[in-house]
């Protein structure tokens, strides 16, 4: 959840939109693509099939990796369909260095949620990667083999990811699967996310001495490549049990015992450069609540006037930058602080207003959750 709250909008290049959900590249994404693009046009497909020319080796390994990463997009997105039957908000899907994942706005609030969510993933793959070997047997024998071996290709790396991610190690999708057993037969969430933990750090911890026995054996390139699988899939787990451990102390954390509630309110008409120079620079605070004769008009923050170009910053007043105040801005000081950091996400916004009998009376922002949670993890 904290890392979901830095991440707004960075390091990601948008692609499209499917079942309008966000699909967008990690800058990471590119090297993966390139690795496996050049593997498959430099040795899979010419080890298999000689003879052929370097164009059509590279155009086959060129799609072929284009449809094998269509395939991860699936297997989120399918993760993303079933969350939402379930009132879960899905923000965006993010294609990375080691596959995809999906920004989910909260957890799954029972086990079965859990179990079917985490399940949907590995299914779709599993079920695809049959499909395909169907496809297949009904091509003839006489049309073009490498097209034969690009489906064939498709069709097991697919069912390799269905099985590999139902390996019950977090946070494998296999691993989501054992919390949400361990959640139903115990009724302790927390010992769930617990032992699923444990088992994704010893099964990392697998993986990197296998890399490790293949570098040493000669196999350079694909040992540090399960190196970093290993040591990502450990860093996962650790964030994982993090994760939880914000999210239990969110949730028992009240949003009128974390806002602020001092604040200076500007008024609408006057010019950025005036809000900058006289509130701006003269005060700690980078977010302030726009007012007119008592009422409230919007909130206006040092991210609004950075996102303007120098003209527009010149000839701009508050009015034209800030944020209008709605009722999808606003919260009560009495829910609890991850009801607010999942609306602040699911919106994509950076502050909230909190309302009281019709009034103001504080803001809680995302930069404020942040550091909170940051001196509480070090004391």
């Amino acid at each position: 959840m904290l890392r979901a709250l830095r991440k707004k909008g960075r390091g990601a290049v948008p692609l499209f939109r499917a079942a309008g959900i966000q699909v967008s590249l990690d800058y990471s994404w590119f090297i993966i693509f390139a690795l496996v693009t050049w593997s498959l046009s430099a040795g899979y497909f010419p080890r298999h099939f000689m003879g052929l020319s370097q164009t059509v080796y590279w155009t086959a390994g060129t799609v072929t990796s284009v449809l094998f990463f269509l395939s991860i997009v699936l297997h989120e997105l399918f993760h993303s369909l079933v969350a939402m039957r379930y009132g879960i908000i899905i923000n965006s899907i993010s294609l990375f260095f080691f596959g995809g994942t999906s920004h989910l706005s909260r957890e799954a609030k029972n086990p079965w949620s859990e179990f079917i969510i985490a399940f949907a993933g590995p299914a779709t793959n599993i079920v695809l990667g049959l499909i395909l070997l169907g496809v297949k047997t009904q091509v003839p024998r006489e049309s073009a083999s490498i097209i034969i071996a690009m489906v064939n290709y498709l069709a097991w790396i697919n069912i390799f990811i269905g099985l590999f991610n139902l390996v019950p190690a977090f946070p494998l999708d296999g691993g989501r699967i054992l919390r949400a057993v361990v959640w139903w037969k115990t009724g302790s969430p927390s010992y769930a996310i617990q032992l699923s933990t444990d088992m994704g750090k010893g099964f990392s911890l697998a993986i990197i001495c296998l890399g490790a026995l293949q570098v040493f054996t000669g196999s350079l390139i694909g040992g540090l490549m399960l190196i970093l699988v290993g040591l990502y899939l450990r860093n996962m787990a650790y964030a994982g049990m993090e994760g939880f451990a914000i999210r239990h102390a969110l949730d028992n954390m009240k949003v009128r015992h974390v806002m602020i509630g001092e604040w200076v309110s500007v008024p609408p008409d006057i010019a950025v450069e005036r809000l900058v120079a006289d509130y701006i620079i003269n005060s700690r605070m980078r977010e302030f609540p726009v007012e007119s004769d008592g009422k409230l008009l919007g909130t206006v923050a040092l991210d609004n006037i950075l996102a303007l170009t120098e003209e527009k910053r010149k000839g701009s007043v508050v009015r034209d930058i800030m944020i209008p105040a709605t009722v999808e801005n606003e919260i009560s000081p009495d829910d609890s602080l991850s009801e607010a950091v999942r609306r602040m996400i699911s919106r994509n916004i950076n502050r909230l207003v909190v309302m009281e009998d019709g009034k103001m009376i504080g803001m809680v922002t995302r930069n404020g959750v942040i550091r909170l949670m940051e001196l509480r993890k070090w004391k």
